[in-house]
């Protein structure tokens, strides 16, 4: 109605202090364009030193798959001596459980799961694992990852027991918990005492960085273990097969698996196995019968000979090789990229001839796709290029646009940087945003003054028309979408280590590609505008 009309609108001081800064913005815009114009070599310097400080940020950011997340569960793992029994694990866990509900606040609840390594995947009488659920985000003043450090230290008081706190793993599939995990392989041994022995001293000296924490392997070599012989020239005689005696054995002593069967609509298994009064002494084994194959039933003491003897509890392979699972994490301030690197490096030094380190889990992932993410970047800026050459019906043109993008990524890095975030899969999503973001800022500028030149203006001119023109636009749209963003920059609550990671990038690339980028955009395009003469004005 107020063009039609042509009245003027009542005047609003809000809004003639934003013209007033717009058009005293736009001033200052068009005398920074009119510089570097004028002083093109000085803007080919600052382009160049763009560009070499977007290489060293990469090279020196910390990097890190997926950022650990606050998901309002604790894990702790409690490992007594392998020769400690269920009854022992019990006692020392119920003690812990208590010191827990009484020293921690913002925990709801505490599971404690005795026989059970979680950690290490395995069930073993001198081992447990606790979860914590915490309460809700709104209800309790502590971080998980602080209330991760209260946990560790209630766990470090234990004289019985070794226990590690962690969170566990923002992406199920990637492990059991936050952090690294790998297997210490033997390549050229099968003896698990020599591995131990290695595992050992490989720890020990991991454990005395002090960017890693809760670094531990799996392996028990020295528990106590009752080594069962079979005489098999005997068993022979009798006619029984040895696979019939194990067979007794497993039943007897560890169970064995029948069937299924429905009772009150639910369906419960079937186990055999003796009662726990008479599988309590190793003086038991002797103590079952076995049948034999023509129907005799023959004491299992006349078949095997015990003898108490030390050894590994179960022994792991991984590629096909002997190998002790050892995992741990990074402290707070350092990236996990950073700890399996460091691993990786005391591995060269500590490690003897004929033993390495293979990878599993979340490290195995991040190691996997480290060069991934750069190939997509790079695939991005070729897709923009192309579908800007098919605009443009040029192949130079399009280059203008793209020279922007680099701006945007050093805005994303120095906000990184700043924030003390490292590079992870959300931070370089956001590049790929900012490849479009950024091109969108300077295809506004390159298009109007395109289509100046096609008026017959100079590419000088024909620069400065287009950004006089669209500076307003862009700076406009450009704030939006930034204020929109800043919610991500200061999340908080489930899922926010990611949404902060991405917001920031985005963030930072969007206030670089839009006060820093514009000023060079017309320069860019003047340098390959000029191989094509403009069109005479029609009459």
């Amino acid at each position: 109605a107020i063009l039609l009309t042509g009245q003027r609108r009542a005047n609003n001081r809000l809004f003639d202090a934003v013209n007033w800064l717009l058009s005293k913005a736009g001033d200052l815009y068009l005398r920074g364009i009119t510089f570097f114009l004028d002083h093109t070599k000085s803007a080919a310097f600052v382009f160049f030193g763009v560009c070499a400080s977007v290489y060293l940020l990469f090279i020196s950011t910390p990097t890190t798959f997926v950022p650990v997340e606050d998901q309002g569960i604790l894990r702790m793992s409690f490992t007594l001596p392998s020769s400690a029994s269920f009854n022992r694990t019990e006692e020392e866990v119920e003690k812990m459980r208590r010191l827990i509900e009484q020293k921690l606040d913002g925990v709801e609840s505490v599971l404690a799961m005795v026989g059970n390594d979680q950690q290490g995947n395995d069930i073993r009488a001198s081992a447990a694992t606790f979860i914590l659920k915490l309460k809700d985000w709104d209800k309790r003043e502590k971080t998980a990852f602080e209330l991760r450090r209260e946990l560790q230290k209630l766990g470090d008081t234990s004289t019985e027991a070794v226990a590690v706190a962690s969170q566990p793993n923002p992406i199920r599939g990637l492990g059991r918990s936050s952090g690294f995990s790998g297997y210490i392989q033997a390549h050229g041994t099968d003896d698990p005492v020599l591995l131990h022995a290695v595992a050992d001293d490989f720890i020990t000296a991991l454990r005395k960085r002090p960017e890693l924490t809760g670094v531990r392997h799996m392996m028990r070599s020295e528990a106590p273990i009752i080594e069962v012989n079979v005489n098999e020239e005997k068993a022979m005689r009798l006619n029984v097969t040895t696979a019939t005696i194990f067979s007794t054995l497993q039943s007897f002593f560890s169970g064995n698996y029948i069937n299924d069967f429905t009772r009150n609509g639910k369906i419960r298994r079937v186990i055999m196995q003796a009662e726990p009064r008479f599988r309590m002494n190793p003086e038991d084994l002797s103590h079952c019968w076995v049948r034999s194959s023509d129907g005799n039933m023959i004491p299992m003491g006349a078949l095997i000979t015990t003898k108490r003897v030390s050894g590994a509890e179960s022994l792991t392979r991984n590629d096909g090789y002997l190998a002790a699972m050892f995992s741990g994490s990074a402290v707070e301030g350092v990236s996990s990229g950073e700890a399996v690197r460091l691993v990786e490096e005391m591995a060269e030094k500590f490690l003897p001839e004929g033993y390495g380190i293979s990878w599993v889990g979340q490290a195995w992932h991040e190691k996997r796709i480290g060069s991934s993410s750069m190939q997509a970047f790079g695939f991005g800026l070729v897709i923009v290029f192309l579908l800007l050459a098919a605009l443009y019906e040029r192949w130079s043109l399009p280059i203008a646009v793209i020279m922007s993008v680099p701006f945007a990524v050093l805005g994303a890095l120095t906000a990184l940087q700043i924030r003390t975030t490292p590079n992870d899969i959300y931070f370089q999503i956001g590049l790929l945003v900012l490849i479009g973001l950024s091109a969108k800022n300077a295809i506004l500028i390159v298009e109007f003054a395109s289509a100046k030149m096609h008026e017959g203006l100079s590419a000088r001119e024909a620069a400065l028309a287009g950004a006089k023109l669209r500076m307003r636009p862009i700076l406009m749209t450009s704030m939006a979408f930034i204020l929109g963003v800043l919610p991500l920059v200061f999340s908080t609550g489930a899922g926010a280590m990611a949404r902060r990671s991405m917001g920031t990038g985005v963030c930072g690339g969007m206030l670089a590609a839009t006060f820093i980028a514009t000023f060079f955009v017309p320069v860019f395009f003047t340098w390959f505008a000029r191989t094509k003469k403009p069109q005479e004005t029609k009459q």
